[in-house]
């Protein structure tokens, strides 16, 4: 019985130490999209107030749950006319839905080293629907100076902006449209961890 109740506490307190916490180091994290302009160019931008929480043990990927919401009136196209045009409600109507917001689901595993794809529910302009982004670890280490654990996560995926009700466009011409219907999201991400778990 004493035996039985040591591998329990062992295995509860080994499973403590791998549920750790991670949150994004904003300066080196980048919300990344890009749409389509006149069906002949693309548009970039970004969104740069955040956050972003992440629990689990770096060595399972799979086993990840990442919470994030992100301040739409931080967009940057790096154009004020715009960014101010997107805010309105033409577009992000920031001034009713002030935040977008993902919830991870389900991690799983592809082919190939580090690869993965994740579903969560993406809420955008009062809309949520399931969606799935593809992720690659692109590694973990340790940093003795801040004794953190810092790891590397490329996120891109793709969404149909009618999907989350942002329909606003004009015809440049009669098979011409300023605003393409795909978005395509091109994210990367730091993550930081206190301690030393990048060798656990």
């Amino acid at each position: 019985m004493k035996t039985l109740c040591t591998l329990i506490a062992t295995a509860l307190l080994s499973t403590s130490l791998l549920a750790q916490t991670w949150q994004a180091d904003a300066t080196n994290t980048q919300l990344g999209f890009e749409a389509t302009h006149l069906m002949i160019s693309q548009i970039e931008g970004s969104f740069n107030d955040f956050n972003i929480d992440v629990t689990g043990n770096s060595k399972s990927f799979k086993d990840l749950n990442f919470t994030v919401q992100i301040d739409v009136q931080s967009i940057d196209t790096d154009n004020r006319q715009r960014d101010k045009h997107l805010r309105s409600k033409d577009f992000f109507h920031t001034d009713r839905y002030p935040y977008i917001t993902f919830e991870s689901t389900f991690i799983k595993a592809l082919a190939g080293e580090n690869k993965y794809r994740i579903t969560g529910y993406l809420t955008l302009n009062g809309v949520k629907k399931l969606i799935q982004l593809n992720a690659e670890k692109t590694g973990t280490i340790y940093d003795p100076i801040n004794n953190q654990t810092k790891m590397g996560i490329k996120i891109k995926g793709e969404i149909n902006r009618h999907d989350f009700d942002l329909a606003w466009n004009v015809s440049e011409s009669a098979d011409r449209f300023a605003v393409g219907d795909i978005i395509t999201l091109d994210c990367n991400l730091r993550l930081n961890s206190s301690g030393n778990i990048a060798s656990k």
